[in-house]
């Protein structure tokens, strides 16, 4: 997706506000509400995927947003031949489900190393569930 570029489902209008060779960002925005109601996008990874993430602002979240506009970009991502996937925190159940109803499926797990001060490691979690696209959805 480049600058400007949008994409209509019934409910949402996502457009992309920062294009760059490596990520893009788009907003997302409630048709119906007349207001932005979070973001999304996808950074291109060196293993070839698009590490997608997304985020609805908390007022909006359990509407059903976040699946379809996930699901939205999936499927522009797949029409564009990029295999998209994301890292979920290990303890977010609620983003491992819209995951799953974009079609997404659990691939494994990784701990996620986060630095301090002069690079000592001051926190390790095993926090990632690392999701790909599923063929069938």
């Amino acid at each position: 997706m480049g600058n400007g570029d949008k994409i209509f489902t019934d409910r949402l209008k996502i457009t992309t506000i920062i294009q760059h060779d490596e990520f893009f960002k788009s907003n997302i925005f409630s048709r119906t509400q007349k207001c932005e109601i979070g973001s999304i996008g996808a950074s291109n990874m060196p293993d070839g995927t698009c590490n997608v993430f997304y985020d609805i602002l908390p007022k909006h979240r359990g509407n059903g947003y976040a699946p379809e506009a996930l699901l939205t970009l999936t499927q522009e991502l797949v029409s564009q031949n990029k295999l998209p996937s994301l890292s979920i925190l290990s303890n977010n159940p609620s983003s491992k489900r819209v995951a799953e109803k974009s079609g997404y499926i659990l691939v494994g797990k990784m701990e996620d190393f986060r630095f301090g001060p002069k690079g000592i490691a001051t926190d390790i979690t095993t926090r990632e569930l690392v999701m790909e696209k599923h063929d069938d959805k």
